[in-house]
């Protein structure tokens, strides 16, 4: 069943320039004071995306 949204849309949105800029190794003063890289920060919102699908997750059956 759909909501009238999108699902996934705003990782989809927040990873669709990786496909042309290796984020590895890239920081600025934000970055640098949590100790990670923009690479990183995207491993760990794909990470939260997950188990937050996970846990939201609706059964659906057919019939």
């Amino acid at each position: 069943m759909q909501s009238g949204r999108e699902v996934g849309a705003p990782l989809f949105m927040h990873q669709f320039s990786h496909a042309w800029i290796d984020l590895r190794g890239i920081q600025d003063a934000f970055m640098r004071d949590r100790g990670i890289d923009y690479f990183e920060n995207s491993r760990r919102a794909t990470y939260v995306q997950q188990q937050y699908a996970i846990q939201t997750a609706v059964v659906v059956t057919s019939g």
